[in-house]
């Protein structure tokens, strides 16, 4: 309805009325003077790309929303906080009770991952009393039925340094590292709980990684398509166990750590 109106630079909608409002797909997409929206409790979803392109530096989803679609915050170099609400239970193509791993059907990020140095995202805040998301410093995780963090989701592009991946988690996520390239190590201080697995291209572009810091009792590592340097000087994944990943071998889709 107002795509590419270019001249917009605010989106108020009114509270009250009883039906509930649903945002379409792309529905403010390239308003690229769009730098305040304000959503009313009656939201309940916002579809893919609605609001790809806009210009606000923070948006709040408003309790009662269950579903935002993919990259529906994408193409913003002015955002710098996503807020999310403890009614969500879809974020892009996943939802808490998915069970595909096709990669053409799970693409989880809401705001976009760019080799552009222009992005200023700094991270999500989610609800503490949602039971299916957590955010953990700007990073999106996914928890199971017992409201442990077990999926690890998106990292937004500011990351730096040194990441503490939590122990309950289990999968990392297609991309979930895209283009952080100034994270140089992931550590894992309380350990593994169990298998580890990154989905994937989780760590494209993360061109100053150089250390994948395994815990006490990890033996083994697949590690195939890792993508950890992708076009770095080593093309390698530094393991500290002293393991390296080859990133360019074909026919697999991950890498697995195996606790024994």
């Amino acid at each position: 309805a107002f795509q590419n109106c270019t001249g917009l630079t605010k989106v108020t909608f009114e509270d009250g009325g009883s039906e509930d409002l649903v945002i379409a797909k792309s529905a403010f997409q390239g308003c690229s003077k769009l730098t305040e929206v304000i959503l009313p409790v009656r939201t309940k979803t916002i579809g893919e790309t609605a609001f790809s392109g806009a210009k606000f530096s923070q948006i709040v989803v408003p309790e009662g929303v269950t579903e935002i679609g993919r990259l529906v915050f994408g193409a913003n170099t002015s955002l710098e906080k996503v807020i999310l609400p403890s009614t969500l239970e879809k974020v892009g193509t996943y939802t808490y009770t998915s069970t595909t791993t096709d990669i053409t059907e799970f693409y989880v990020q809401i705001v976009t991952s760019s080799s552009s140095s222009s992005y200023k995202f700094t991270g999500y805040e989610v609800a503490e009393n949602n039971p299916h998301f957590a955010s953990i410093n700007g990073i999106l995780y996914a928890k199971n039925e017992e409201g442990v963090v077990t999926e690890l989701l998106h990292c937004p592009q500011s990351a730096k340094g040194v990441i503490d991946i939590p122990s309950t988690v289990t999968k990392v996520w297609a991309r979930a590292f895209q283009y952080c390239d100034e994270i140089e190590t992931f550590t894992f201080s309380n350990g593994l709980d169990g298998e580890l697995v990154f989905d994937v291209y989780a760590f494209y572009y993360c061109k100053g990684l150089t250390k994948l810091a395994l815990p006490e009792g990890v033996s083994s590592i697949n590690a195939y398509r890792i993508r950890a340097h992708h076009q770095s000087e080593s093309g390698n994944c530094i393991f500290s166990s002293g393991q390296r990943s080859d990133p360019g071998s074909p026919g697999h889709r991950s890498c697995r750590i195996h606790l024994r």
